[in-house]
């Protein structure tokens, strides 16, 4: 009774709060968030985390605290199915509960592109400009035609 005792108190308040929802939190803005970089995953998830913790250790506390008594008090062959069943109510419970996407802190807009610029040599000289505002307004080659005509 003592050993399931020590199980119900590492999985209530050592596995479950620092673990698996830090985890789950990371998952979820792998998933619904607009950034690519992990280490934006692993900050804003960590924050949710942080700000939903009571109502979500609340919730948990009710749900796996009697959960696990039974649980680990089942003979060993049937603890797996039975947390699994726990399991995946809670993961739908937990979905419903913070699954949506949240509204979130704006960030500030990246940098407007700077417009492609261009470098290239034209009979010698150097050319230089960008292709949405050319420095060239007419041709030298136009001006060499129009000299030859007259």
């Amino acid at each position: 009774m003592l050993s399931a005792a020590k199980q119900v108190c590492f999985d209530v308040f050592v596995h479950l709060p620092f673990m698996y929802f830090p985890t789950f939190y990371a998952v979820k803005e792998f998933v619904q968030g607009t950034s690519w970089s992990p280490v934006d995953w692993v900050r804003d998830g960590c924050t949710k985390y942080y700000h939903n913790f009571s109502k979500d250790f609340r919730a948990m506390f009710q749900l796996w605290a009697p959960a696990d008594v039974v649980l680990f008090s089942l003979p060993m062959w049937l603890r797996m199915p039975g947390r699994h069943v726990v399991s995946f109510g809670w993961t739908a419970y937990l979905s419903f509960l913070r699954g949506g996407a949240q509204n979130k802190v704006p960030r500030p807009p990246p940098p407007a592109p700077r417009p492609p610029v261009f470098s290239c040599r034209w009979r010698g000289s150097l050319v230089e400009g960008s292709f949405l505002e050319s420095p060239l307004k007419e041709t030298p080659r136009l001006q060499q035609v129009e000299d030859k005509k007259e």
